[in-house]
């Protein structure tokens, strides 16, 4: 097949969240698969700053807007791993636009990006070479379906990674050029939703998981009532994560490797992060670990308010990332950072992380909502048996441990509060001195989240996408 990627991020080079990485991990996937893919993004200087180097076609791509025609130049390149690139050049988005700005230059440089993108798939299919498929990710993307396809055969997939749903004033939302008809059926009071201005014309609409997409429809209002008039066409596609990244076996960040068939090479590397923060060498105490984004959102503020408690247990804590100033300041408070059983590292990078779950027992992961699970996925790959809020994609990822540890794959926690995050701990104290724990940590590491399994799924979306989108209910 021949797919388009529509993205305005793409790891390495232009990073906004973390969907940079799964955008090009997918793709990357798809083209292992035997499929041809391209990513169309917008020129940000970071790509050429990188090294990537392109060349630029002679003729623009044109587009229609309130103050006449623009034109957006475009640049293909290629990566090394047989994705090709696209890159469009134009008002709002060139190599000098930030990612951030205020909401008008916000909808100007995701609106005009869209327009340029659905220009290029219509050039295409004009010349006879259209795309099998249109693959968008993000909600500013949303309208390039309705945008582009006029009767045109390319099946279109939106991918929403996140629950955001932002809305503009009519002068903002003039940049995605949609007809006065689709800016009607955008209209939320005053305002204008360019995910809504797109849903109707998508074949389908992804989010990372099925239980996210349950408890996003759930909701009374927001985008989980957008949402729920999808019907059939909203399904939860799990993401992967990169093997060649997170592979304990192959990982040189790590002191000694290993794998699931032999994983004590977790002892070693306890040893040497123990060692590493001056903690109290104890290689048979439990080691807990807390990475990543430290904020009240994701759990941190949990971990704060019981972080006394925590401490007095029989184990090791380590707590590694950034995020709220109130919340690393507390975090890494003297009287705590003197223990010898507690380390706060702030901003680590990848590879101190990646060190942190091969070393550790068990991983706190907290975030309500959580949409992919991505990181509970990283923690399994490495043998730390995670413990988890009972929430979004989390349930999809995590199987709560049964009394005998025969079946499970993590440790669900079912409120988020401290109180909770507590008996979560103690009970992973409990199941660390079963005899069953070895057979637990080879099972998590056994499970299959690389990107082969989601990526054919999107095939099966490209190829079985009905014949017309529907519409809303």
């Amino acid at each position: 097949m021949d797919i388009l990627v529509v993205a305005t991020e793409l790891s390495p080079y232009v990073r906004e969240s973390a969907a940079a990485e799964s955008i090009t991990e997918l793709s990357r996937a798809l083209v292992n698969l035997g499929h041809e893919v391209t990513v169309v993004a917008p020129r940000f200087e970071q790509f050429e700053a990188e090294g990537l180097l392109v060349a630029r076609r002679l003729t623009p791509l044109k587009i229609e807007s309130d103050e006449g025609e623009l034109k957006v130049t475009v640049f293909d390149g290629q990566l090394s791993s047989g994705i090709k690139l696209i890159l469009l050049d134009g008002p709002g988005f060139g190599p000098d636009a930030a990612s951030g700005g205020n909401a008008s230059a916000t909808a100007l440089r995701l609106g005009t990006f869209c327009q340029a993108a659905a220009a290029l798939v219509v050039q295409r299919a004009a010349q006879s070479q259209g795309f099998d498929a249109v693959h968008a990710h993000g909600w500013a993307l949303a309208p390039l379906a309705a945008l582009a396809q006029a009767g045109a055969s390319e099946r279109y997939v939106l991918t929403l990674h996140s629950a955001d749903s932002p809305v503009f004033s009519a002068r903002d939302f003039g940049a995605w050029g949609l007809s006065r008809e689709l800016a009607s059926a955008a209209k939320q009071g005053s305002r204008y939703s360019p995910l809504l201005a797109g849903l109707s014309a998508q074949h389908w609409v992804v989010v990372g998981s099925a239980a996210v997409a349950r408890e996003m429809t759930a909701q009374e209002k927001g985008i989980g009532l957008i949402l729920s008039k999808l019907g059939e066409r909203l399904l939860g596609v799990p993401e992967g994560i990169d093997y060649g990244t997170y592979n304990p076996a192959t990982d040189t960040a790590l002191p000694l490797r290993y794998d699931a068939t032999d994983p004590s090479g977790k002892r070693t590397c306890k040893a040497g992060l123990l060692r590493s923060l001056e903690l109290d060498f104890d290689p048979d105490r439990p080691l807990v670990v807390m990475t990543g984004e430290l904020s009240k959102e994701s759990g941190a503020q949990a971990l704060v308010d019981t972080l006394p408690k925590l401490v007095r247990q029989p184990l090791s804590l380590v707590v590694l990332g950034s995020g709220a100033k109130s919340i690393t300041k507390a975090l890494g408070a003297a009287r705590w950072q003197e223990l010898d059983n507690y380390r706060f590292i702030e901003g680590p990078d990848a590879r101190v992380q990646r060190h942190a779950l091969a070393a550790a027992d068990f991983a706190i992961y907290l975030r309500q909502g959580e949409s992919t699970a991505r990181d509970v996925k990283a923690a399994q790959r490495y043998g730390a048996v995670p413990i988890a809020l009972a929430s979004g994609a989390y349930l999809d990822v995590v199987v709560d441990c049964d009394p005998r540890l025969e079946a499970g794959t993590g440790l669900l926690v079912d409120e988020l509060n401290a109180s909770a995050l507590l008996g979560g701990v103690t009970r992973a104290l409990a199941v660390h001195r079963e005899d069953k724990f070895a057979a637990l940590v080879k099972r998590v590491m056994r499970l299959d989240s690389s990107w082969e399994r989601p990526a054919r799924r999107y095939v099966q979306l490209y190829r079985d996408a009905p014949k017309n989108p529907g519409q809303l209910g």
